[in-house]
């Protein structure tokens, strides 16, 4: 309506009005600009404007114009209309094939992705058509998530969704495929759940709507220790290489500093901060995933 004030007073005269506008789209595109095309041979639909249509319309009601005959006898569907949009006609459109792209820098989806279409205008010469049966009809996502807090750790949600995402490390999931798959979870929950091990680094968040499993190194700690005016500090980031029912409890010790850190994610960031100077001693063991 782009602001349009609508004049009737009552909800009666709102809905007169609402329909009148609603019908004169469709009356002016549907019918009198495709029958003004069709008189001229050649003339390709496309090419006739909507708001010359649309404000000649309105002329005619404002001035009571074109309602009886004219002097040619012709009140047909190419009447006054017609001729205003015949007179009038947009330049020939170009061939455009996936050329449209998002210029809006704040956009997600301005970034285009090499899927194989010319980045350029190509004349469409021919047209391949291919009809797919449609694939096997999911079953809806439950309405209530089912309650994992008192199942054992192996049965539980993130470790059952995170050992999916480890047997194909190169699948992009969804979080309502990965919901499909295992039909006990909402949509909503699934959203959330993926989006909070994105930031814990659990998983890996490879665009909107698209989740893959972590990338693993082959070495599991990935640590750096640094001196400073006699005090040390340890920093890096730990893999658990445990099963998927377990965790890995490591601890640092500088001195008479200690720290533990209980790994769960595939990137666990470690960092003492500086500390007094001592000897620094390292120490990992398996832990059952209830310490998560």
């Amino acid at each position: 309506m782009r602001g349009r004030l609508m004049r009737s007073g009552d909800p009666a005269g709102l809905k007169q009005e609402m329909w009148a506008l609603l019908r004169l789209c469709p009356a002016l595109r549907g019918v009198m600009m495709v029958e003004a095309a069709e008189s001229v041979p050649g003339t390709a639909p496309d090419r006739c404007c909507f708001t010359v249509a649309f404000q000649t319309a309105r002329d005619q009601v404002v001035q009571a114009s074109g309602i009886t005959p004219d002097e040619t006898g012709t009140t047909g569907l190419v009447g006054s209309i017609g001729r205003q949009v015949l007179a009038r006609l947009l330049p020939p459109r170009r061939h455009r094939v996936s050329i449209r792209k998002v210029k809006s820098p704040m956009s997600r989806y301005s970034e285009r992705r090499d899927d194989g279409r010319p980045g350029h205008s190509r004349v469409v010469t021919h047209l391949t058509v291919t009809v797919r049966e449609p694939g096997p009809e999911q079953p809806p996502l439950p309405m209530v998530s089912r309650d994992g807090r008192h199942t054992v750790p192996a049965q539980r949600r993130r470790h059952r969704i995170l050992a999916l995402l480890q047997d194909d490390p190169t699948h992009l999931w969804r979080p309502a495929e990965i919901g499909a798959h295992f039909c006990d979870v909402t949509l909503h929950t699934m959203y959330r759940h993926l989006s909070r091990w994105a930031d814990s680094g659990l998983t890996h968040k490879i665009g909107p709507g698209l989740y893959a499993a972590t990338t693993w190194t082959s070495t599991a700690l990935q640590l750096r220790c640094t001196w400073d005016d006699g005090r040390i500090r340890v920093f890096g980031t730990m893999r658990d290489t445990t099963p998927s029912d377990g965790a890995t409890l490591f601890t640092v010790r500088i001195g008479l500093y200690s720290r533990q850190w209980v790994v769960c994610a595939s990137h666990t960031p470690i960092d003492t901060d500086y500390q007094n100077g001592g000897p620094v001693g390292l120490m990992s063991w398996a832990v059952s995933a209830d310490h998560c």
